[in-house]
């Protein structure tokens, strides 16, 4: 028996067809018979009865509509701090034109590779970020690479007792004191810096 031919037409109102449900028969278009279904998500549409029994249809679209959402879709979480962490961690090592690759790159701190190859990788090993006070830290080494083992999420003051020493060069040198830098002075009214 051929569903929908001229000849023989079989009844298929009830009946279900993956996301779709049959309420009446909805005339001819040429020679198919064509069937008002209502979708799961609400929508009704008239569909041929014969691609409705052999399975080539089986929704009104929403279900390819989510299928490729899916595959498009890795994680669900590029609008977080944790991916903008991880972003920012890869240009800083690898993207010579960015503003903090000399401290960064330019030192031979580099990503492991599962962290470079995977965002879900970094995120499992990281976990969320517990605070909005929290940001990558390399510890307990600073001149280390960001690896497991090597990183954690830490408040600005952690991160504050964790750097690099800098050496100056020129008029502040002394080889006995390290420069950090120039130091606001305290006196009420002195807006400039001291040495």
């Amino acid at each position: 028996m051929m569903v929908g031919s001229r000849r023989t037409l079989q009844d298929l109102a009830g009946k279900r067809f993956g996301r779709l449900v049959v309420s009446a028969f909805a005339g001819r278009s040429g020679k198919h018979s064509l069937w008002r279904c209502r979708c799961d998500c609400g929508v009704e549409k008239a569909i041929d009865a014969t691609n409705l029994t052999s399975g080539a249809i089986r929704s009104c679209g929403c279900l390819r509509r989510e299928a490729l959402s899916k595959r498009s879709q890795t994680h669900g979480l590029c609008e977080t701090p944790e991916y903008g962490a991880w972003c920012n961690l890869i240009q800083r090592c690898y993207n010579q034109k960015h503003s903090r690759y000399a401290d960064y790159g330019g030192r031979g701190i580099r990503v492991c590779q599962r962290w470079l190859d995977s965002f879900e990788a970094f995120y499992a090993d990281m976990g969320h970020r517990p605070t909005e006070g929290h940001s990558i830290d390399r510890y307990p080494d600073n001149d280390g690479n960001y690896e497991p083992g090597n990183c954690r999420w830490a408040t600005a003051s952690q991160q504050n007792s964790n750097q690099r020493r800098r050496q100056s060069t020129g008029a502040h040198s002394d080889p006995a004191k390290p420069f950090l830098g120039p130091r606001r002075s305290k006196e009420a009214g002195r807006g400039r810096n001291e040495y």
